[in-house]
């Protein structure tokens, strides 16, 4: 069996198209119907007239509205999202004034309002995993909490704060429309493509973290737990290259006792992205570096989009200790892999 094949073997053995891939997944995987069917409860949240700007949490809690969801339709909204937040905690202090704890002036009905922070800044990084909004997390429904009402509150008021020193807050502007149910709808339609663009996006990336999740499930339903360990994300720790680095993290690793492993990298495009581009620059580096200490390289990659970038494709195959494409019959050649190398 042929674990290294050139281009042409693995197209040959590419099935192309997410749907001829994911037949068998869940319905719930469908992020644009989520927020369609939830849209019209979420607009009458938004429309309803509050005395104080954070009456709005006692409506969320009333209509049992999932404060992950709600807190994710105004993230698409305001296109405020993912590397956002990251560089929003990063830089908090140098963002937001302190006094016992950090906090915000703004403005609601023309009055200006103090809204201290309850949980951030975050030790940890801020991403749509932590705040229940990434693409496995918005399929839970999460009862509002305090870091939630936090972001909430700079979607809403972010524009009219008063005291930031500029967080890419301008188009977090909502809030000065609350209550107004024309000016809500039409800001609605106003950001129409927009959103469109966004949720577009936001459906692209959550097939590649279902892709990533297809292949681990298989893997685990496949391999024996007490012969091997996997894990997603996953690392492998580097001791005796020269570089700078001190590991290099990949989509799924699987490793045995003897603390051998495979990294595991996943790709799978309809459309050509220049992500497939960054993995064939490093794909050289990265397999001299594995396997001058023992360890081994595999890629899944398939999609029309990746094909297209058929150079980067190829140097991938020619840097891969194992390249298989999007099946259960391809899952099948990786477990073969894996056992064969770490046994």
């Amino acid at each position: 069996m042929s674990f290294k094949r050139n281009i042409k073997q693995l197209e040959a053995n590419a099935v192309l198209w997410w749907s001829s891939a994911s037949d068998n997944l869940p319905k719930k995987n469908d992020l644009f119907s989520i927020l369609k069917n939830s849209q019209s409860e979420f607009i009458s949240i938004l429309q309803k007239k509050y005395k104080k700007y954070d009456d709005i949490f006692n409506e969320i809690a009333k209509k049992k509205f999932p404060g992950n969801l709600f807190l994710k339709h105004l993230s698409v909204l305001t296109d405020y999202g993912g590397e956002n937040f990251q560089r929003l905690n990063t830089n908090f202090s140098k963002i937001f004034d302190y006094d016992s704890k950090p906090f915000i002036k703004s403005f609601f009905n023309n009055k200006e309002f103090i809204y201290y922070f309850k949980h951030l800044p975050l030790k940890n990084k801020l991403t749509n995993q932590s705040l229940g909004i990434d693409g496995e997390g918005i399929y839970n429904n999460i009862e509002i909490n305090a870091l939630q009402k936090d972001i909430t509150i700079l979607l809403l008021f972010g524009s009219k704060i008063i005291n930031s020193k500029g967080a890419n807050l301008n188009k977090c502007n909502l809030g000065e429309i609350l209550g107004n149910s024309e000016l809500i709808k039409q800001y609605i339609m106003e950001k129409y493509l927009n959103v469109s663009r966004i949720v577009q996006g936001a459906v692209s990336n959550t097939k590649g973290q279902n892709a990533q999740k297809i292949v681990f499930d298989y893997l685990n339903s496949n391999l024996s737990h007490t012969i091997y360990k996997i894990q997603s994300p996953g690392k492998i720790f580097l001791n005796k290259t020269k570089d700078k680095k001190k590991y290099i993290p990949f989509d799924i690793t699987v490793n045995n006792k003897n603390k051998k492993f495979v990294g595991i990298e996943i790709s799978f495009q309809e459309t050509t992205n220049s992500v497939i581009e960054r993995k064939a620059r490093e794909s050289s580096n990265e397999k001299r570096i594995l396997n001058n200490e023992g360890h081994y390289i595999s890629y899944v990659i398939d999609g029309a989009g990746n094909f297209e970038r058929r150079s980067a494709v190829d140097r991938i195959c020619s840097n891969s200790d194992c390249t298989v494409a999007y099946s259960s019959k391809e899952f099948d050649v990786l477990i073969n892999f894996i056992k064969k190398c770490l046994s």
